[in-house]
């Protein structure tokens, strides 16, 4: 899920298990049994960073190869537009892989991002959209 405010984005650092480098993310991850892909993405949010969203829109999705570890996987991902429910985090992340949870300026993520296209050139995108699209607090 895609969540920017105040022109940050919220996303988690994932400590990459060959180089040991955090690389950041938006929040995310894997349908549980039954579940839908809105619910899996507001799920997935909470879990990683503490953060209640709600997911808005229909879902852009988007595939494309992911290189973690040695290994490179064919992904699919439902990217969802999401706002905050409440200012704070209300938990404690629980995901034992997110090494970091932080609110990024969204200007900085052409630096930050490393992956490739077409994840890459879609998240760029999509974040300088949903910057100019709300309102700055």
């Amino acid at each position: 899920m895609l969540c920017v405010a105040g022109g940050r984005a919220l996303l988690v650092g994932l400590r990459e298990p060959t180089s040991g480098a955090t690389l950041w993310f938006p929040p995310g991850g894997a349908l549980e049994e039954g579940e839908a892909p809105l619910a899996a993405a507001e799920r997935e949010a909470l879990e990683e960073t503490g953060y209640v969203v709600r997911c808005c829109g229909p879902a852009q999705l988007l595939h494309y190869p992911f290189t973690w570890g040695s290994k490179t996987f064919p992904c699919e991902t439902y990217f969802y537009d999401a706002e905050l429910r409440l200012p704070g985090p209300t938990a404690v992340p629980l995901d034992p892989l997110v090494v970091a949870v932080d609110w990024v300026a969204v200007e900085t993520l052409p630096d930050l991002f490393r992956y490739p296209d077409p994840l890459r050139g879609f998240l760029l995108a999509r974040y300088a959209a949903l910057c100019g699209a709300r309102a700055v607090p």
